[in-house]
């Protein structure tokens, strides 16, 4: 599959790039970390830690790290590193455009990674240990160092397979096939190794004129079909569980409890043991 880059492509990346830039002028980063609804008692407040309104609360700053080959990913990893770059802005770009997520991601230019060195919060030692070993271990030591005013997130988006249909001809001319991609989001919260919501999407199904002409758009756009719905889930709130249907008698509003009787504590009778 030939993979180059296309005028088209230059699109998507420059309307991925408008919320990055006003993220990079407007991400909360203030003294205090996040703190807990102060109308809900440590008594009446959810286990769970979920009000039952909202699941989100305004913006959270979320840290992006580097777009992941899956083991099922089929394309030629050199070939697709040349737009890579495009998939990674256009994925921040849906998370951004959630309006419920501050997005940033690795590097050494990163605005928010700058200001936690200015401020002090994190040494420069670590801001470049993270850039060249983007891992969750490395992101998670730096962002426990920085200050958000609300707790931060990080996310980790992988590649899974990209199917092709064929299409009909046209006449005599061949037509080019219709892309189909997976794409597999997982959302982490800080210091939290296991991943608080694992979401797998598979793009939806598109004619050939709505996916672009060259080879190049039609991945992208298959990538930031399935991208878009992945960020969708992400900022789902978190679904009521249903009880099971009542079974046995009424539960009774009022006990009797006029003939009730204390309990009265019994010594436990210790086991004899036998000699011989």
């Amino acid at each position: 599959m030939n993979i180059s880059k296309s005028t088209f492509s230059k699109r998507l990346i420059y309307k991925a790039l408008c919320p990055v830039a006003a993220v990079a002028l407007t991400l909360p980063l203030v003294m205090g970390n996040a703190q807990a609804a102060t109308d809900k008692t440590p008594r009446s407040a959810p286990i769970s830690g979920f009000l039952p309104a909202q699941a989100w609360h305004g913006q959270r700053p979320l840290l992006l790290l580097p777009l992941q080959y899956g083991s099922d990913f089929n394309l030629d990893q050199k070939q697709f590193a040349g737009i890579a770059s495009y998939a990674e802005q256009a994925i921040q770009a849906e998370l951004q455009e959630t309006g419920k997520l501050s997005v940033f991601q690795v590097s050494a230019h990163s605005p928010a990674l700058m200001r936690g060195v200015l401020d002090e919060k994190v040494t420069q030692d670590q801001v470049d240990t993270l850039v060249k070993s983007p891992t969750l271990e490395n992101a998670n030591t730096v962002l426990s160092g920085m200050q958000f005013d609300k707790a931060p997130l990080i996310a980790v988006f992988s590649l899974g397979k990209v199917t092709t249909y064929s299409v009909p001809p046209r006449g005599r001319e061949p037509q080019p096939p219709v892309v189909q991609a997976e794409v597999t989001g997982k959302l982490y919260e800080l210091n939290n190794t296991t991943p608080v919501k694992t979401v797998v999407m598979t793009s939806d199904l598109h004619p050939r004129n709505e996916q672009g002409f060259w080879t190049n758009d039609r991945i992208l756009l298959a990538i930031d079909n399935a991208a878009a719905k992945v960020a969708e889930q992400f900022v789902a709130p978190v679904q009521q569980v249903d009880l099971p249907t009542p079974v046995g008698p009424a539960y009774p509003g009022k006990t009797d409890a006029s003939g009730a009787q204390p309990i009265t504590w019994v010594e436990p009778v210790k086991p004899k043991t036998s000699k011989g």
